[in-house]
C-alpha cells in the first residue's frame, strides 16, 4: 500500500481592462486549472512512486516511476 499526496497544476491570472470612451481601468482575476497531476507516493517498507498523469472525471492516464527505476503505465477509470 502507498501513501503521499499530488499535487494538480493551477495558475492565476490578472488581466487589465481598459473602456478608453470611459476612461476606466478595471482589473479582472481567473484561476487557470489543468489535468496535469503529479504525485509522490511511499509504501510502509520505504519504496517511492513518482507519478505524473492527466485526469478526466473519474479516468486517468500517465506513469509512474519506482525508486528502483521500474517504470509502470498508469491507466485508472471506466472510461465511459
Amino acid at each position: 500500500q502507498f501513501r503521499g499526496f499530488y499535487l494538480e497544476g493551477a495558475a492565476s491570472v490578472t488581466s487589465r481592462s481598459a473602456f478608453p470612451r470611459r476612461g476606466w481601468w478595471g482589473d479582472t482575476y481567473s484561476t487557470v486549472t489543468s489535468n496535469d497531476v503529479r504525485a509522490h507516493l511511499q509504501s510502509d517498507d520505504g519504496e517511492h512512486l513518482n507519478c505524473s498523469f492527466l485526469y478526466e472525471g473519474s479516468r486517468a492516464v500517465g506513469e509512474c516511476k519506482s525508486s528502483t527505476g521500474a517504470i509502470y503505465q498508469l491507466v485508472a477509470g471506466s472510461g465511459r
